[in-house]
């Protein structure tokens, strides 16, 4: 919600009906390769109409500041005589996990840091911070073979090599990485609620209540026909810990889910399953540590 009223807030006066984002899907794959196939299937789709070439953002052949790569694609959707934008993000599996990563980061100090301004624009711990991800992201894009940042470092010098060396200049690089640690899995308790969650999983909703600093998981389970109930209890989860001034704890996130599987969830949200090993190994090998 906080987000959503501060897009209602800038100076470009959005409408409420005029915002892309609030619905949306993401699709996560494996290659590169299969990234460009989905879209070109989801351009060329029959029952998703897409606007044109503004509603495409292709983060991959244009990363953000912030080391941010998946294209996004605003299609309409026209439903009971309504019509519905709705954002889908592809991004590989990879481009996932930082995204993810820099994203319980954020959670955990800055907000900002997940938007891309200029390191210049930071203060000295959170310009580290994004700087880390600039890099790190750098490192993947040499990895899947894609082009880096417009402002990267590693124009000339495209080498793991290269990276180590600047990371090794970051500070707070370890501390980062220690950060990143306590995502694993073992150090997250899960609570549930006495529902058989793998049926009511596979037939409704869940609602998600991370907390980073008590490292806990709360999940609460909706049948299919509770979506209302389940609507309900996320706007008053949203309304206890959100202030006047719409801000919320940087280490709090509330999230209602619609799955198939419960265990396709994690895959989806790994910040708040633990599931970012991948990534912190990834850390660690660039660390040497």
């Amino acid at each position: 919600m906080s987000s959503i009223i501060a897009k209602l807030q800038r100076p470009a006066h959005y409408r409420l009906d005029e915002l892309d984002d609030i619905g949306g899907c993401r699709i996560i794959v494996d290659t590169i390769e299969r990234v460009n196939e989905i879209v070109k299937d989801i351009e060329q789709s029959r029952v998703l109409t897409v606007d044109g070439p503004q509603v495409k953002k292709d983060y991959i052949a244009s990363p953000e500041l912030s080391g941010y790569r998946g294209v996004h694609i605003i299609v309409r959707l026209e439903h009971e005589g309504k019509v519905h934008r709705v954002e889908i993000q592809v991004r590989t599996k990879l481009q996932h996990l930082w995204a993810t990563s820099l994203e319980a980061e954020a959670r955990h100090h800055n907000p900002l840091l997940k938007t891309g301004i200029p390191l210049e624009q930071y203060e000295d711990d959170d310009a580290q911070r994004a700087e880390f991800f600039m890099l790190v992201s750098d490192y993947l894009c040499i990895r899947e073979k894609t082009r880096l940042r417009e402002d990267s470092r590693l124009d000339v010098e495209r080498d793991e090599n290269s990276i180590r060396e600047l990371l090794g200049g970051i500070g707070l690089a370890s501390d980062i990485r220690d950060e990143l640690r306590l995502f694993s899995e073992e150090n997250i308790l899960t609570l549930s609620d006495s529902k058989d969650s793998d049926e009511v999983a596979s037939q409704g909703f869940v609602l998600l209540d991370f907390d980073f600093g008590a490292q806990t998981l709360k999940k609460e389970y909706f049948e299919r026909d509770d979506l209302m109930a389940a609507v309900d209890a996320y706007d008053n989860e949203e309304k206890e810990f959100v202030t006047e001034d719409n801000s919320r704890p940087w280490g709090r996130d509330v999230v209602l889910i619609a799955a198939d599987r419960e265990q396709d969830i994690p895959k989806a949200f790994p910040n708040y399953f633990g599931g970012d090993d991948e990534f912190i190994q990834i850390v660690c090998e660039l660390l040497k540590s």
